[in-house]
């Protein structure tokens, strides 16, 4: 039987100011967490037979350099069944990353643990209606997840009221697109250029050219420190912080493999500074602030700055800062 659509009252419309992306992702990590009646739903909307959630990953780093929104494996060890989920609420679909989707699903299929393995676009009928979704074995709309959502208690309702929130952003046209002309045409030219200086060439992802940020990939750019086996996001990264004036390297998760204060005092060098958040530790180094909203014409002698800083900060990793980081990995597993 169909359910009816959801309705709100112009005080519920008004709960909040703004609905994003990861908001959704959220909605649908905890539904299908809580709720056994949207799990089945969930289950017979992408095919899979009724089962329980084994587990559930948000915004998980791949094996392909890439992310997934959503992750949900169903069934009980050792067998399960994987559905892969990209949400959409505005933003563009970076380059090839329909694509990928299906790779990774097909990968996972060979896994002798994996019995199924399936990838979800999850988007607005509208965004759904126009999007190119070939490579994805499944669509699921915000009103159907909306909809199922509403009558499941007070805990649906309010995750429906987000779905309508994002669905009437969606509507009225989103935010600034993350894949504006301008920005994205700074990013591709200062990629190349740090391509032509030795960098890898990194094609820009719209999001992230949009925070005004742009990530070299760990292989091939940061040989990763022995002893140090980091999963997802965890790892030795290069980052060009454009709007922020600075190249990073970023060590995620550093904090649990040994101690941070005295890697901290050991990473020190002239024209760096070591900063410490949580696990994570960055090294920095101060270049000149650029904006992606401008031709990159009209900042060579900066961008170049920029490029030159990330390279001092590799050249650095190369010599001394890997091995650093390895030493005091190695000391902390030896005090156990």
């Amino acid at each position: 039987m169909l359910r009816p659509m959801a309705s709100f009252s112009s005080d519920e419309l008004d709960t909040y100011a703004a609905v994003y992306e990861r908001d959704v992702d959220l909605v649908l990590v905890g539904a299908a967490r809580a709720s056994r009646s949207f799990r089945a739903w969930l289950l017979d909307a992408v095919g899979f037979p009724t089962l329980d959630l084994l587990r559930a990953r948000h915004s998980w780093s791949t094996a392909d350099d890439r992310e997934s929104d959503v992750e949900l494996r169903f069934g009980s060890e050792p067998e399960s069944y994987v559905l892969q989920v990209e949400n959409k609420l505005d933003a563009a679909f970076q380059p090839g990353q329909q694509a990928a989707y299906a790779e990774r699903a097909a990968r996972l299929a060979e896994d002798p643990t994996v019995v199924e393995a399936r990838c979800a676009l999850l988007a607005p009928e509208q965004y759904a209606r126009v999007a190119d979704s070939a490579a994805f074995d499944v669509v699921l709309t915000y009103e159907a997840v909306r909809d199922v959502l509403d009558g499941m208690g007070p805990f649906g309702r309010e995750s429906a009221l987000i779905l309508e929130h994002a669905i009437q952003k969606h509507r009225r046209g989103g935010a600034q697109r993350p894949d504006d002309p301008a920005r994205t045409e700074f990013f591709r030219a200062f990629s190349e250029a740090a391509a032509q200086a030795g960098l890898p060439l990194v094609p820009p992802r719209p999001r992230k050219a949009n925070a005004g940020f742009l990530w070299w990939p760990r292989a091939g750019t940061l040989e990763q420190p022995r002893g140090w086996a980091p999963r997802g996001a965890h790892g030795a990264w290069l980052g060009a912080k454009l709007v922020h004036g600075s190249a990073d390297i970023e060590l995620t998760a550093i904090g649990a493999r040994c101690d941070h204060g005295e890697l901290a005092h050991r990473l020190r060098a002239p024209n760096f500074e070591v900063q410490m958040s949580g696990p994570s530790v960055r090294i920095r180094r101060g270049v000149p602030v650029v904006d992606p909203s401008l031709p990159f014409a009209a900042q060579t002698a900066d961008s170049r700055a920029n490029i030159e800083g990330l390279l001092e900060l590799r050249a650095w990793w190369s010599a001394t800062g890997r091995a650093v980081v390895e030493e005091e990995i190695e000391r902390a597993a030896s005090q156990g």
